[in-house]
């Protein structure tokens, strides 16, 4: 069951399920063409960092634009991001006052990053043990 099913300028589409889980279907040729990529709980929207979604040339973590302003539209103002064992966490606005969006023709998807130093690590095992249990590691 979805709570909310909406596309993007690319025709790539997003699905919320009821219980927050976060999917995107690209639209184009690929090997896993849907993706479950974050986890909406409460006023926080959670993501579990694997390094793909790292720009490395700025060092800074990436959602789909699409998804993170439904998110905001829907009350989410916290963004968790579980990368390395570690947790880092921001204001949603922080995305879109001070982010920068990139456009990726090969995947069609428009992205949008935030630098770590726009992050704060904090000391949560709450969220480690979250993503153990729920997501699967």
């Amino acid at each position: 069951m979805l709570t909310a099913e909406f596309k993007d300028i690319d025709q790539n589409r997003y699905f919320i399920s009821v219980n927050g889980y976060c999917f995107l279907e690209l639209n184009c040729d690929t090997k896993k063409r849907v993706r479950r990529i974050a986890r909406i709980l409460g006023n926080e929207i959670i993501k579990k960092e694997n390094g793909r979604g790292v720009h490395r040339k700025t060092m800074s973590f990436g959602f789909p634009y699409e998804l993170l302003k439904k998110a905001e539209l829907r009350g989410v103002r916290r963004v968790v991001v579980i990368f390395n064992g570690s947790v880092f966490t921001t204001d949603i606005e922080n995305f879109f006052k001070k982010g920068f969006v990139l456009y990726f023709k090969n995947r069609a998807e428009r992205r949008i990053y935030l630098q770590m130093s726009h992050f704060e690590e904090i000391k949560d095992a709450r969220y480690l043990q979250y993503y153990l249990a729920v997501m699967g590691g």
